[in-house]
């Protein structure tokens, strides 16, 4: 007798169907709304139309490429946000919708941190939300998308947590445990939490202490913050994987799931983006230093192994139930 690879795993078809909720509808159409402004920038660019970029810029020639990969993936995010909020998107292929929801969740979440503590740092300071001299874009544009992308990150998670909820809700109830595999995910999971411990320590290290030799800026309140921000999800992947193998025995499932989530999306997302652009030579990646090129390497493969090995504990748990406990 064959079984169905969605019969086996958490990430086949929902168990339940019915009329999304009203505030699933609000925070995906939301979310859609939040991402249209930076969308109609990148448009705008890619034609040339150089609105909000002053003439100085590095940004206002020689960015076509940059623009248009940033276009697409708004344009994806559009698709996730479509997927999150309507029926239909339950019977995607759950790959389809995780991924980018896990890279968006990633990227995002930081930046709601970042542009809040960074609009009232500025705000209370010079009275004004953005204050800088020589961006790559004017002030007025950092406002628009900084707004863009924190009002992004808590409709992603949002319409994620509420879509999981629907779709997975059984998978994701319960208490974390040993799987008949614990050995080979111990060994995965203590290396990759380790990792990420290491780029943890190192980002809240260099946020307190603002060494020489990170990056080829100048130290501000801003940076420093972002690096503990980074810092900080780093060590909850660590901690949320180590909990979700079972090392942490009766942690929530939830818990741990979410831990693992958001840090490790984020250790991939902001490693990858910057071990990209520094491969391919884009503008100001030159400015990276051997440290932080470092870091940003072994985040992004840390962030990929503890995913990895999160998704093969939980289509693990689906196969195996958790035993009952025995009665005299």
């Amino acid at each position: 007798m064959s079984v169905r690879a969605d019969h086996a795993i958490p990430y086949g078809m929902p168990s339940t169907q019915g009329k999304p909720s009203r505030i699933r509808i609000v925070a995906g159409y939301g979310l859609v709304v939040a991402v249209a402004p930076y969308l109609v920038l990148k448009a705008l660019w890619v034609a040339g139309v150089m609105v909000g970029v002053p003439e100085s810029s590095p940004a206002h020639s020689g960015w076509e490429v940059q623009n248009i990969v940033t276009g697409l993936m708004d344009l994806v995010a559009v698709a996730v946000a479509m997927a999150l909020t309507h029926p239909w998107g339950m019977r995607v292929p759950a790959w389809l919708v995780i991924v980018p929801a896990w890279i968006g969740t990633g990227f995002l979440v930081p930046a709601v941190l970042l542009v809040v503590t960074g609009f009232t740092s500025s705000l209370t300071t010079t009275g004004e939300l953005i204050s800088l001299r020589e961006g790559l874009v004017e002030d007025w544009a950092y406002v628009l998308v900084g707004s863009s992308f924190a009002i992004q990150g808590v409709l992603v998670t949002t319409s994620f947590a509420l879509y999981s909820r629907v779709r997975w809700e059984a998978a994701l109830a319960g208490t974390c445990r040993r799987g008949p595999t614990f050995g080979v995910q111990r060994v995965l999971g203590v290396t990759a939490a380790v990792l990420a411990a290491g780029v943890g320590v190192v980002r809240i290290g260099q946020g307190i202490f603002a060494p020489d030799g990170w990056y080829d800026v100048p130290w501000t309140f801003l940076t420093r913050f972002g690096e503990l921000v980074e810092g900080g999800l780093a060590l909850l992947a660590a901690a949320g994987i180590l909990g979700l193998i079972g090392l942490f025995r009766g942690w929530p499932l939830g818990r741990a799931v979410s831990a693992t989530w958001i840090g490790s999306g984020s250790l991939f997302a902001y490693g990858f983006g910057r071990t990209i652009s520094l491969a391919a030579g884009a503008d100001l990646s030159d400015q990276m230093t051997s440290v932080y090129r470092m870091l940003n390497l072994t985040g992004m493969v840390a962030g990929l192994v503890i995913a990895l090995s999160a998704a093969f504990v939980m289509a693990e748990r689906a196969a195996t139930p958790a035993r009952e406990p025995a009665t005299p």
